[in-house]
């Protein structure tokens, strides 16, 4: 599955995913500051914020999406 996700910064890769039912919204201030220092990369999970909703839904297929990412 496609992850919606927004990106700010350069630098290393530092992905930020939401808890439970957050979306990556929530942490914008925190990934401003974070920017500085690093690609920070805001991911909301299948079924949160914009990424698609599936009726698929578990703990497995939210890790693979994120591999897949």
């Amino acid at each position: 599955m496609k992850l919606f996700s927004r990106i700010i910064g350069k630098g290393r890769p530092l992905i930020i995913v939401h808890g439970l039912f957050g979306m990556s919204d929530n942490w914008q201030t925190l990934a401003k500051r974070f920017a500085t220092f690093f690609e920070v990369h805001l991911i909301d999970q299948r079924n949160h914020g914009r990424s698609p909703h599936s009726s698929d839904f578990s703990y497995a297929d939210m890790a693979q999406d994120l591999l897949e990412y």
